[in-house]
């Protein structure tokens, strides 16, 4: 009984270091944001155990080796840092979150599995899983009590242009469930229900009451957040879909519990969009539905800022699509040319051309870490992942704005990729000792 509330324990202590780490809070009272503070504490441990730890080293050098694109990614970090400043480019956020995966994602998450995973026995999918559930509850909590909201508000920066928004999201660890925070819910939502699905294939575990509503609360926390969480639900069905097509045993274990969800979500929504008065009188529930109710009236599953986002797609003229203009910001802060379209934003910064070798080294990435996974019945969540980075992209910088999806990614794999590390430590050692004692 004691081991299990120490195991509690430090699996909250390693979701609430998540929470801050992926969403990323900028706080009043301090000097930069959360993921920063976490960061820069991290890395300074990193270094130590670096320098002090052989094993720690073994397996950090096999991630490099393994995720070896991300260096790539460093050095054309380093090229946009230079071709900026050649270029008197306003703003240095693409070259920074291009050196962000080796400065920052890659030591950070290999000495949080090594650390939490590895010496003190915790599940980083728990823990990541925890950490969004504690991020929906707070969702939920600030749209039922506007004084704690308030009392909230006073103590996050969340920026004059994000407080002209409906009222009601600004919510959340981060003080505004924005489309950020809706994309890293809806990929949670999916990581859970990943292992809800693992556990109903294998039987090795029961499924709970509290797993189903863990899942309810990330689902309902990432539609309140962002409409886009749809995309990625959708994908994570589809993707199963065609996977698992041929597993009849798979859809034996899983059939039930997804047909009872899927019908009690569409009746849910149907008996929601047709209740006219309580669609008017609550703007909570109009705009997370909007798209449902369009479908409804008009056929047409759309929202208003989807029609939107058409028109930040245009011709930037032969000089900026192929050599880019190198502002990524306005000068009162304002995106360039008041485009926030993903794809639209990094050609106007830096052209076509190296947008797609910023996306081909991103893809490659990604690749070699679902390659690690093969084993892990985490093909259909990573799958999902990569393609809705890409159609999302579309509407957002994803790249830049989802960047916690990124961590989420690097720490589901890598406790798969140190497991496997460690086992081949300790077998070599073994042997060496060994012909120590040999010799």
């Amino acid at each position: 009984m004691e081991k299990k509330v120490v195991k509690i324990f430090l699996h909250c202590i390693f979701s609430l270091i998540l929470l801050f780490y992926l969403y990323n809070v900028k706080y009043s009272f301090l000097p930069i944001d959360s993921a920063k503070v976490v960061w820069l504490v991290f890395v300074l441990l990193f270094v130590f155990e670096f320098c002090r730890s052989r094993k720690f080293r073994y397996i950090f050098t096999g991630c490099v080796r393994e995720i070896y694109p991300v260096v790539l990614l460093l050095v054309f970090g380093v090229t946009l840092l230079a071709l900026t400043l050649l270029n008197a480019g306003s703003n240095l956020t693409i070259p920074y979150y291009s050196v962000i995966y080796v400065i920052d994602v890659l030591p950070v998450v290999t000495l949080l599995v090594y650390f939490f995973c590895f010496k003190l026995g915790c599940d980083a999918i728990k823990a990541v899983v925890l950490a969004g559930m504690i991020q929906g509850f707070l969702i939920f909590i600030m749209l039922v009590s506007e004084p704690l909201k308030d009392l909230y508000q006073t103590f996050v920066i969340t920026g004059d242009n994000i407080l002209s928004y409906y009222d009601y999201r600004r919510v959340g660890i981060t003080g505004f469930a924005n489309y950020t925070v809706g994309i890293v819910q809806a990929a949670i939502a999916c990581l859970q229900a990943t292992v809800l699905m693992v556990k109903l294939r294998t039987n090795r575990e029961k499924v709970r009451a509290v797993d189903l509503i863990v899942f309810l609360i990330l689902i309902i926390s990432a539609l309140l957040s962002s409409r886009s969480s749809l995309i990625i639900f959708g994908l994570f069905v589809l993707v199963m879909v065609v996977r698992k097509a041929r597993e009849k045993s798979y859809w034996l274990n899983i059939f039930p519990l997804l047909s009872t969800i899927l019908t009690i979500g569409a009746t849910s929504i149907l008996l929601l969009i047709t209740n006219e008065e309580l669609i008017g009188s609550n703007v909570v529930l109009r705009w997370s539905l909007e798209p449902f109710i369009n479908l409804f009236n008009t056929g047409l599953f759309t929202t208003g800022s989807s029609d939107t986002i058409m028109s930040f797609y245009f011709d930037p003229g032969l000089s900026t699509l192929i050599f880019g203009d190198w502002q990524y910001v306005n000068d009162d802060g304002t995106y360039y040319r008041h485009v926030d379209a993903g794809y639209m934003r990094m050609m106007l910064f830096m052209g076509l051309p190296l947008s797609l070798v910023y996306y081909s080294l991103i893809l490659w990435i990604l690749t070699r870490l679902y390659k690690l996974t093969k084993k892990y019945e985490m093909d259909v969540f990573l799958i999902t992942i990569v393609i809705s980075l890409f159609i999302l992209h579309y509407k957002g910088n994803i790249f830049i704005d989802g960047i916690a999806v990124m961590k989420i990614v690097f720490l589901v794999v890598l406790q798969f990729f140190i497991y496997k590390r460690l086992l081949k430590y300790n077998y070599c050692r073994n042997i060496w000792s060994r012909d120590l004692a040999t010799h």
